[in-house]
């Protein structure tokens, strides 16, 4: 993939998610498009053109899919909850401690929080 060859698709992408999904549950949050690129990649540079012909939607399903089981980290009233984003980036911090505690506490001591590194 050269430039901006694919800027289109993701475009579409993007709109056509925002339209038919994700404005009817929440609104579209910054970074979404983080999730979007690398599954369009993936389809749209496969070596057989019979699959990569089929990117654009293929990446639409598999997009609203994944969204339909982790969109209650993209729900800011559900951020404090049991299922939102700032337990689930608490559990990648308590994990890290028991299993690498030197980084764990380079991490801790340079300020550098989950919302930094826990979405990319």
């Amino acid at each position: 993939m050269r430039g901006f060859l694919h800027l289109s698709p993701m475009m579409r992408l993007v709109k056509n998610v925002w339209k038919n999904l994700i404005n009817d549950f929440f609104s579209y949050v910054q970074g979404m498009n983080e999730i979007i690129g690398p599954i369009y990649y993936t389809l749209a540079t496969d070596p057989d053109p019979i699959y990569s012909a089929h990117a654009e939607p293929d990446t639409f399903y598999l997009f609203t899919n994944l969204m339909a089981e982790i969109r209650d980290f993209f729900i800011r009233s559900l951020d404090n909850s049991s299922t939102g984003i700032k337990l689930m980036m608490e559990k990648v911090y308590d994990r890290l401690k028991s299993v690498d505690f030197e980084v764990y506490s380079v991490l801790i001591k340079q300020e550098i929080y989950g919302q930094y590194f826990c979405f990319r």
